[in-house]
């Protein structure tokens, strides 16, 4: 496993969601969200360790035909990282938080509401 290519997946997908460049989708599974590109697709999803009872935050990669070629996880590129460095999860979860927000609009949601609760209900 490439370690050193997941990290710089998830530091990308970090800063393309930042600058509104991707455009995160809800997955067909509930509480997971997807990015695709010309020919594959990222998705993201949470889910309870059943050891430690910690979430885990998973990333599949997915090719042109649907598959889950590989999957990993915070765990896993925390183990990989220089000793001492483990900040994965705390990237994993501000990326699946953004994705999240993107997929399901609640920025649109959010202008939305603050346009509304600024508007003069007496001014005609």
């Amino acid at each position: 496993m490439s370690t050193e290519k997941h990290s710089k997946l998830v530091d990308l997908l970090l800063k393309r969601t930042r600058e509104g460049a991707l455009d995160w989708r809800p997955s067909v599974d509930d509480d997971r969200y997807q990015v695709s590109f010309r020919d594959n697709t990222v998705r993201l999803y949470i889910v309870e360790d059943r050891e430690s009872g910690n979430p885990m935050i998973y990333v599949e990669l997915i090719n042109d035909q649907g598959i889950v070629a590989e999957t990993i996880n915070d765990e896993e590129l925390d183990r990989n990282a220089p000793k001492g460095d483990h900040h994965w999860y705390g990237q994993l979860s501000l990326l699946f938080q953004m994705a999240r927000r993107t997929a399901l609009g609640s920025d649109k949601i959010l202008d939305e509401i603050l346009s509304e609760l600024e508007d003069d209900p007496f001014k005609m």
